[in-house]
């Protein structure tokens, strides 16, 4: 972030800060230098909350804003860095205050999408936007007026607080509308509308020219593709952490290989025992099974060579020795098994 132009600060039970000219920068690969430009920003927060490590502010606002969100030509995505800010601080290292706004106003804001590998971009211009909490409320009330490609937008409603989006809760959405010469009606919720995660909401459009149409489509497809998006990261989290629990497998097989032969330390081994059957329970439930290579010809597919040992009684390009198991992930390849082949 830099500050490029005045600073005003005043002092008082509700502090009042007004900075010019902020940017924020963008990725090293983006297509301008800067990703944010604030031409404007104006904040009041109440300075008793604070001594509690809580935040409340009395107002932010926001004007010429320039927003350049875009994916490179290698899928990466120009605002990547706040979900690996969330990762870092879901250590433990860092856990935001309690953060409640009364007064939310943004004026002239201009939105670019830039999609590297189709090379086209979306516009999105907006007006104006006020959300307001009532006193006694979490629920933001939220007015928009906007211009998407061309087309006038407006909105009304309410939504979640900044609470609740910052610490990924789920968040309520209830919006009506008009899109051109179409409405709409958006009702529902997000669980963590930060990272666009299990998504429910449902979309209702009426109109009668071709916009309204178009409106109700791209609602549709925009739900459908971030739920397939939310389910294809949920199952590669799933799959990472089935990997890494394949070389605590490998440790407890190696214990049972190496079996004592102390009855002082067959408790030991009994325990190393309940623990890999555990394992393999566990494994079980979410459809992991062992590649079953010995005496099997090789196949690249599931098996990776790193050795070649003779053996009469097999045939070339068998497997006569299994170093480190392979694992299936359903139908899928989650991990090779190191083998040992005949020559040819």
């Amino acid at each position: 972030m830099t500050l490029s132009g005045e600073l005003d600060l005043a002092f008082g039970i509700s502090p009042a800060l007004v900075v010019k000219d902020v940017t924020f920068a963008n990725a090293s690969w983006g297509s301008l230098p800067q990703m944010v430009e604030i031409e404007r920003l104006q904040a009041q927060i109440r300075l008793l909350p604070l001594l509690f490590k809580d935040l409340e502010i009395v107002q932010i606002g926001l004007s010429g804003v320039k927003v350049l969100l875009e994916t490179g030509a290698d899928a990466r995505n120009n605002w990547d860095f706040l979900a690996k800010r969330k990762s870092a601080n879901s250590a433990g290292a860092f856990m935001p205050p309690e953060i409640g706004v009364d007064q939310v106003s943004i004026k002239n804001l201009q939105l670019t999408f830039h999609r590297h590998q189709t090379v086209s971009k979306t516009q999105f211009t907006l007006s104006s936007l006020s959300m307001s909490r009532q006193e006694d409320e979490n629920d933001l009330t939220l007015k928009l007026h906007a211009d998407y490609n061309g087309q006038p937008v407006a909105l009304k409603g309410t939504i979640g607080s900044i609470h609740q989006l910052l610490k990924h809760e789920r968040f309520p959405v209830q919006l009506s509308g008009k899109f051109s010469n179409a409405a709409f009606i958006i009702d529902g919720a997000v669980d963590d509308i930060l990272n666009l995660k299990d998504i429910d909401l449902k979309a209702h459009a009426s109109g009668t020219d071709l916009a309204a149409l178009r409106l109700h489509a791209d609602l549709e497809n925009t739900k459908k593709r971030l739920t397939r998006s939310s389910a294809q990261e949920v199952a590669a989290q799933k799959e990472a952490l089935l990997r890494d629990l394949l070389p605590v497998a490998d440790g407890l097989d190696l214990a049972l290989m190496h079996r004592p032969d102390k009855k002082d330390d067959r408790g030991v081994l009994q325990g190393i025992e309940m623990v890999r059957d555990m394992l393999n329970k566990f494994f079980n439930k979410h459809d992991v099974k062992a590649i079953d290579a010995w005496g099997k010809p090789f196949d690249p597919r599931l098996h990776e060579a790193i050795g070649v040992l003779s053996h009469p009684k097999f045939p070339p390009y068998t497997v006569v020795k299994v170093e480190q198991k392979g694992y299936l992930y359903g139908d899928k390849l989650l991990r090779p098994a190191q083998v040992v082949v005949t020559p040819q």
